[in-house]
């Protein structure tokens, strides 16, 4: 945090410098210059540079520059000429880099590093222009060599103007005006942010070439694929206008809509374009700073797209319908999805959350094993192949699988509905209720609905025949859950005609047990009034003995008084 006190003065006039490995020298070279510090301090530090020029290979620069308060830098600087940047490399080379190129520029700019930090733009002067032909940069670094063709810039303090631009990075071309702002601050400082405003346009843009290395086989070439690193340090936003853009295997044609670039994220607003014959309109975002984590969220719409061309094409369709394979028709849709990225930017399926509906106006199901299976269970004729008609299918994707509405498809010549969930692993849990004419039903059927029911379906009744379907695609298994008829659950009328044989065997069980009750009650009550009548006899024959028996005892004992009575009257005579 010192300086030396030093008093220095330079000049050179009509200077040349020519060494042997470089073919053209650098000649007419003048210099004024002078440092001086009074006190030893970083802020008392004038550097000045009064005048300089020269001329390399017929082309003059001139140039002049004050700097001072290495505390809080104060600078004063003009620069007018042209230079040939591939030659200056060859007097002082970069080291891993191949430059070449020519600017011309005319600038003039004067400020301080504080003013820089606190972006008062207004108190730091700069104006001037800049023009760039036949530049080019190359490193290990980049994926892709850079290369501008042609690009003319003005200045002001807070601004600086892309008038014009013109260039290409690997296979990539790419035209733009607009403007950029915090490019003072970019310049001088590590963690500043340059932004700007960008008109976009292209013929091309392969991303291939910024997502890994082609890897080359006996029968093909193949790129391995990686994440891709947005940068921190722009904030960008491109009102794009591409004619194609190449991603993994797919070709995007005519790319219109918003594109921000910010903070180590893209998002994209109203993005158009269409891909396999399909026109889609996407919302969202890709974020890349967590390397290790990068994630999307993306909400998509897409018109009139082949289905079995999107399975071949979509690694996600591939999981997410897998029966998309054997459907010929076309699909339109509104979706939202956001998860995460592998490190070869495809999806985490285990992290997928979303939503949204499908419209298919008229597909056909063909060679599915779905199908089979249901015509393998049921027997029914002209099931091998399904339809889809005016379908508008609500799907949900969470905790790793798809959950969808109830809708409908034409199995054969059988209506049927279809609804549950399905896991991104295969794995299925669906039901189905198809809807079978009196008279349809086979054996198989038949035997299954009676080892349900206890009895065979009507032949004169149309039934509706529920399935539930588990396996997976590969190897799905469907058995018969139940059937119904126009009256109700063949099920449930089994189970009600058995409730009433059960409830007209307890009712006879009932009415026997009652009779016998009341039959033994009489028996009982005539045997009672018998034994009744038979005590009551005895009762009174008994009442009757002992009343007779009464008698005669008092007529006895009134004899025996009456005799006991003359006899005490002849004594009493004598």
């Amino acid at each position: 945090n010192t300086f030396p006190s030093v008093t220095a003065n330079m000049g050179l006039t009509d200077g040349y410098v020519k060494t042997a490995d470089v073919p053209m020298p650098l000649e007419n070279i003048n210099v004024v210059a002078a440092i001086n510090n009074d006190d030893g301090t970083m802020a008392g530090t004038v550097i000045d540079v009064s005048q300089f020029s020269m001329v390399m290979d017929g082309e003059r620069v001139d140039g002049r520059m004050n700097l001072r308060n290495l505390e809080d830098y104060q600078w004063d600087l003009a620069l007018k000429g042209a230079i040939d940047i591939g030659k200056m490399t060859q007097i002082y080379p970069v080291e891993g880099a191949e430059i070449a190129g020519k600017i011309s520029a005319d600038i003039q700019t004067k400020g301080r590093m504080s003013d820089v930090d606190a972006e008062r733009y207004d108190r730091l002067p700069t104006s001037g222009t800049m023009q760039l032909a036949n530049f080019s940069y190359s490193d290990e670094d980049l994926p892709a060599p850079f290369s501008i063709t042609a690009a003319a810039m003005t200045f002001n303090p807070d601004r600086l103007q892309l008038n014009s631009f013109d260039g290409k990075l690997g296979n990539t071309d790419m035209s733009m005006t607009g403007s950029l702002t915090n490019y003072i601050a970019y310049a001088f400082q590590d963690n500043q942010v340059l932004r700007g405003q960008m008109q976009f346009n292209s013929k091309l843009v392969d991303l291939n070439e910024f997502m890994g290395e082609e890897t080359e086989t006996e029968d093909t070439t193949s790129t391995s694929l990686s994440v891709i690193e947005i940068p921190r340090n722009i904030d960008f936003t491109l009102q794009s206008n591409i004619a194609k853009v190449l991603y993994d295997n797919l070709s995007l044609d005519n790319v219109k809509g918003t594109i921000r670039v910010n903070d180590g994220t893209v998002n994209l607003n109203g993005l158009n374009f269409t891909t396999l014959g399909g026109q889609f309109t996407m919302n969202g975002g890709y974020d890349s700073r967590d390397l290790q984590n990068p994630n999307f969220d993306f909400d998509f719409k897409i018109n009139n797209l082949d289905i079995a061309t999107a399975f071949e094409n979509f690694n996600t369709v591939q999981t997410m319908a897998p029966i998309a394979e054997n459907i010929d028709g076309n699909f339109s849709t509104n979706f939202k999805l956001a998860g995460n990225l592998g490190q070869d930017m495809m999806p985490l399926y285990n992290t997928l959350t979303g939503g949204g509906n499908i419209q298919i106006a008229q597909a056909a199901i063909k060679n599915s094993k779905f199908i089979s299976a249901v015509t393998s269970l049921t027997k029914l004729n002209n099931t091998d192949n399904a339809t889809l008609r005016d379908v508008n299918l609500q799907a949900q994707v969470k905790d790793g699988g798809v959950e969808v509405q109830p809708f409908n498809i034409q199995i054969g010549n059988f209506a049927t509905t279809v609804s549950g969930s399905h896991m991104l692993d295969g794995r299925l849990n669906y039901k189905m209720n198809m809807d079978v004419p009196a008279g349809a039903v086979g054996a198989t059927i038949n035997n299954a609905i009676a080892s349900l029911t206890g009895s065979t379906a009507p032949q004169n009744a149309d039934i509706k025949l529920n399935f539930n379907v588990g396996g997976t695609y590969d190897d799905p298994k469907i058995n018969l859950a139940g059937a119904n008829t126009g009256s109700g659950n063949v099920v449930n009328q089994a189970r009600d005609a058995a409730k009433e044989r059960v409830q007209g065997e307890i009712d006879q069980q009932v009415d026997k047990a009652q009779q016998e009750v009341d039959a033994r009650r009489a028996e009982a009550e005539q045997r009672a009034k018998a034994e009744a009548d038979s005590l009551k006899r005895a009762a009174e024959e008994r009442l009757q003995q002992e009343s007779d028996k009464a008698k005669e005892d008092v007529t006895n004992k009134a004899k025996e008084k009456a005799k006991n009575l003359f006899k005490r009257g002849k004594s009493d005579d004598n």
